[in-house]
C-alpha cells in the first residue's frame, strides 16, 4: 500500500476555490513526515511497545531524511544497541515503490559507524517478510554500541515513495543488549503522516487572505456609500 496524503493542503484549496489566490507558477503543497513505530517485535519483548522509530521527513531541496531512533523507555533489561549479526539480519530495512542504489544514500555521523546498502533481505524468522532496501553495519553483533539514532538522507524520493511491504510493514530494526546476548528485529505497520506547507505556499495563503479582506473591505464600503450615490 502506498502512502497517498495532502495533510496541510486542505486551507491553500479553500482559499484557492473563493477565487483570490490566482498567483502564477507552482509549490508543492507540503513538505510531508512519516512516522513508523516500530512495536511488532519477533523475539523476547511482548509487542504492542513502541522499541524504535523510523521516520522520513521531505526535504525541500529533494529527498528525504530518515532518523531511526531506539527507545529506551520501553526497552527492558538494557542497555540496547543498533546490531549487526547477519544471517539475513539487517540493521535497518524499508520499503519504496521506485528504485535507489547505494549512490542514492549518504548517511549522517553514526558514531562513525559505516554500513552496506543492500537490497531485497528477509530478516529470520521471516514473519516480517522481505524489505526492497536494507541497511547492515560493518560491526560485529552489538559491539559498537551504537545507541543511535542512525540517520542518511535518500536523494531523488518522496515520502509518498515509502510503501509497505507483502508482511505489511513499512520498515524493521535490528537491535540488542550489549554483548550480544540477543538481538531481533521489530518492524512497524502503522505509518502516520503529516505535511507542513512550504514557505512559497504559506506566502500564497497569506496573500490569499489578504486579498480576501481586501474584497471584504471593498464591498462594506461600497454598500455603505451607495445611497449617496443615488
Amino acid at each position: 500500500m502506498k502512502l497517498s496524503v495532502a495533510a496541510g493542503s486542505a486551507l491553500a484549496c479553500a482559499v484557492t476555490s473563493m477565487g483570490v489566490l490566482a498567483i502564477p507558477g507552482s509549490a508543492h503543497a507540503a513538505l510531508q513526515t512519516l512516522t513508523v513505530e516500530l512495536n511488532d517485535y519477533d523475539f523476547i519483548t511482548p509487542n504492542g511497545q513502541d522499541l524504535a522509530q523510523f521516520m522520513a521527513q521531505d526535504v525541500a531541496t529533494g529527498g528525504v531524511n530518515v532518523t531511526v531512533t531506539l527507545n529506551p523507555t520501553n526497552l527492558p533489561n538494557g542497555p540496547y544497541y543498533f546490531a549487526s549479526t547477519g544471517g539475513g539480519h539487517i540493521t535497518v530495512g524499508f520499503n519504496l515503490d521506485t528504485t535507489i542504489t547505494a549512490a542514492d544514500i549518504t548517511f549522517g555521523a553514526n558514531d562513525g559507524n559505516t554500513f552496506d546498502f543492500e537490497t531485497n533481505k528477509s530478516p529470520p524468522p521471516g514473519r516480517l517478510g522481505t524489505y526492497d532496501f536494507a541497511l547492515q553495519g560493518n560491526f560485529n553483533g552489538t559491539n559498537s554500541h551504537f545507541t543511535g539514532p542512525l540517520t542518511f538522507h535518500i536523494a531523488g524520493v518522496t515520502v509518498a515513495d515509502f510503501t509497505q511491504n507483502v508482511a505489511g510493514y513499512y520498515a524493521a530494526a535490528d537491535f540488542g543488549v550489549k554483548g550480544g546476548d540477543f538481538t531481533g528485529e521489530a518492524g512497524g505497520k502503522i505509518g502516520t503522516i503529516v505535511g507542513t506547507p512550504e514557505a512559497s505556499t504559506w506566502a500564497m495563503m497569506l496573500l490569499g487572505f489578504a486579498g480576501l479582506g481586501f474584497a471584504g473591505y471593498r464591498r462594506a464600503r461600497g454598500s455603505r456609500i451607495a445611497p449617496a450615490v443615488a
